[in-house]
């Protein structure tokens, strides 16, 4: 069954609905900048100066993913630096995980990592004060 990934253009200044289908062109064009993401990734080093790069990397890279994959004109691709990148970010996580099965991590505080939870076998008996 096809997959879709829907995108609201009014999101980055455009009066348009996308619809995007997983057809092998859309899956190519995910996939090499999933692909381009880790390699410029694997360039750096574990430095703090690396860590503060990665965010501007992240940004230009989804951007440019958000353009193909909207095929986008130079105008509209000059549009994108004014709107939001967790939009772009989450368009573009959403076309990774349902054309290639390959999700990033989320960006967004609403969505907690799970709490452990405590094994009940664990905790210690409370002693009795017979």
């Amino acid at each position: 069954m096809a997959e879709f990934v829907e995108f609201d253009g009014n999101k980055i200044g455009i009066d348009k609905q996308y619809k995007l289908i997983d057809s092998p062109k859309n899956i190519k064009k995910i996939a090499s900048h999933y692909k381009k993401l880790l390699e410029k990734i694997n360039e750096g080093d574990d430095s703090l100066a690396s860590l503060a790069e990665y965010s501007p990397l992240l940004a230009e890279i989804v951007g440019e993913a958000t353009a193909d994959m909207l095929a986008l004109d130079q105008k509209e691709k000059k549009t994108l630096e004014d709107f939001s990148f967790s939009d772009q970010y989450a368009f573009f996580n959403e076309c990774m995980t349902k054309f290639i099965g390959i999700s990033l991590p989320s960006k967004s505080d609403d969505e907690k990592p799970e709490e452990k939870k405590e094994d009940p076998k664990s905790q210690e008996e409370e002693p009795s004060t017979n």
